[in-house]
């Protein structure tokens, strides 16, 4: 990770990552990869839970926005 931005009102993250990032098997990491991973276990998480619905989506090719409707916690 490059870098995480917060809103002020809390409810999105942005996530930069790095440029030059590689799965274990040398294919190249991009944030696409990285909201597909997030939103598949945030449905999975979803389907034993209720936790407040994040909406994941890459918005660059490096970079990832996750917001929601409700402050999202950091534990800062």
């Amino acid at each position: 990770m490059q870098s995480i931005q917060r809103s002020v009102d809390r409810k999105k993250l942005i996530f930069k990552i790095q440029d030059h990032s590689y799965f274990h098997t040398g294919q190249r990491l991009y944030a696409q990869d990285v909201a597909a991973s997030l939103n598949f276990h945030q449905q999975r998480q979803q389907q034993t839970t209720s936790p407040t619905a994040l909406h994941i989506q890459a918005t660059g090719l490096h970079e990832i926005t996750v917001s929601s409707t409700q402050p999202i916690e950091l534990g800062d």
